[in-house]
């Protein structure tokens, strides 16, 4: 309680100990003095110094106990009763006072001893239990910080211990997990596969695959060397993403092949639909053939040409060439393409905007992918727009990821993008018109990819569509 109220430890040691020893003096003078039954008190001070403080504080007690014990003698029989000094002999006293002697040194000697080991003993359980408290805040650290679920189970399939993410995989709040029976249907899988494998669960309303690894340990107890406690871990990981990854990478590996295979065939048919169209010609009558007659050969010649820009939409799009970068001026590409379009005379009732902040807009490209990404998406534009439509061709200057860029914008009034084709719409034969191929934006999207740029189709208040361009100013080594 003193300790607690402030004072310092040495006072209170110093003071516990001349009491006690002043008291043991009373005692032991109060009952015969040197032969009084209770001069062992001396020795249970000295035992009392040697675990308070160490063995030079034991010794300093017992020298002042072998002083306080020859006291008796000189107070008793040199002082009080001078009478009866003659009476007593060296022989009388003598054990008495040189086993007292050789008793308190020999205490603290040993006792000092003992308590400087219990001392040291001590202060190596407290560094190995602080050791244990950091092994064992670093052991938990370490299990919450891993990606992987980690449960311990016992023999009865309650769970003991359970990290964050087992946590989060299962989607159960940990302290529902633990003392909880493991969940039955991974329960089935370990006794049924041992615990090595992939698991799907219902988790989130959605099927997850785990992928699970299961191991037993035996602790040996140190109480009996038979007793044993059988424990056991479950590591697991969500293998869902991966799988899906997997699923879709097998997927684009099939579709690169129907690819390849369906441009050489596409590039084999271009020679047959050659020979037929060359043969049509020849085979077409003069000039007394019907009207009917005129009819079917200007259709058989639409559709060749139809089959033949499909094909050729087709082949960019499975083979494009590497694009090959030269500075160009975009605003001087723009107006080519825009003064082709404007010519076109299905497109003569529309109108073409122009936005420029520069007539000198410069960028790394490949001069002819862009004319052909500017011309896709102007047609599609003037396409979708009503008779009267506009359409608004903008380019300016801006930062994409720090790094100085091109953007274009291309908008239209038309009715915009089905919703059910939206997330759809850089994918071939994807398309809102009839009689489109869908490989328009598929080969713009490609040509902006392989540019390094971004590409991006947004709504266009109040109706119509805006397909955003962002082009690298120079596109990274």
């Amino acid at each position: 309680m003193l300790l607690r109220m402030g004072y310092a430890p040495q006072i209170l040691s110093t003071i516990h100990l001349t009491t006690t020893l002043l008291a043991a003096w009373i005692v032991i003078d109060g009952t015969g003095g040197i032969f009084s039954p209770f001069s062992f008190l001396y020795l249970l001070v000295v035992l009392d110094a040697s675990i308070i403080g160490s063995l030079n504080l034991a010794l300093l007690i017992a020298t002042l106990s072998f002083c306080f014990f020859s006291s008796h003698l000189i107070f008793k029989y040199y002082s009080l009763w001078p009478q009866i000094k003659d009476s007593i002999s060296f022989q009388d006293i003598g054990p008495q006072i040189l086993s007292h002697l050789f008793g308190v040194y020999l205490l603290a000697i040993l006792a000092g001893r003992l308590a400087k080991l219990l001392e040291y003993a001590e202060q190596e359980a407290i560094n190995i239990r602080s050791d244990l408290v950091e092994l064992s805040y670093q052991h938990t650290a370490i299990l919450e910080s891993l990606p992987l679920g980690v449960m311990t189970f016992d023999n009865h399939d309650i769970i003991k211990t359970a990290n964050h993410a087992a946590s989060e995989i299962l989607n159960i709040p940990k302290p529902k997990l633990l003392g909880k029976p493991l969940p039955h249907n991974i329960s089935q899988f370990i006794s049924r596969t041992h615990g090595q494998g992939e698991l799907e669960l219902l988790i989130r309303d959605t099927t997850r695959t785990l992928k699970l690894t299961y191991a037993t340990v035996s602790l040996q107890t140190q109480v009996t060397s038979g007793l044993q406690d059988r424990l056991r871990v479950l590591v697991f990981e969500d293998f869902t993403e991966m799988r899906h990854l997997e699923a879709k990478y097998r997927m684009q590996d099939r579709l690169a092949a129907t690819g390849q295979l369906a441009a050489s065939i596409a590039h084999e048919i271009r020679n047959p639909l050659a020979a037929i169209s060359g043969a049509i010609q020849l085979l077409e009558p003069q000039d007394d053939a019907s009207s009917d007659e005129l009819k079917l050969q200007n259709i058989v010649h639409r559709e060749i040409d139809r089959l033949n820009l499909l094909i050729s939409d087709f082949l960019n799009y499975a083979r494009p060439p590497s694009p090959e970068l030269k500075n160009t001026n975009l605003s001087e590409l723009s107006r080519d393409v825009v003064l082709i379009l404007k010519s076109d005379h299905n497109f003569s009732d529309k109108n073409i905007e122009t936005i420029l902040t520069s007539d000198d807009l410069h960028a790394e490209v490949d001069q002819k992918q862009m004319h052909q990404v500017l011309w896709n998406l102007l047609r599609n534009a003037l396409e979708a727009s009503p008779p009267d439509g506009a359409v608004t061709l903008q380019f300016s200057t801006d930062f994409l990821d720090n790094q100085e860029c091109i953007s274009i914008k291309i908008s239209d009034t038309g009715p915009g993008i089905s919703p059910e084709i939206r997330d759809n719409i850089f994918e071939p034969f994807v398309t809102n018109k009839s009689n489109g191929t869908g490989l328009g934006l598929a080969v713009a999207h490609r040509i902006i990819v392989a540019h390094h740029g971004q590409i991006e189709a947004q709504d266009n208040d109040p109706k119509g569509t805006i397909f955003a361009i962002s082009l690298p100013i120079r596109p990274p080594a």
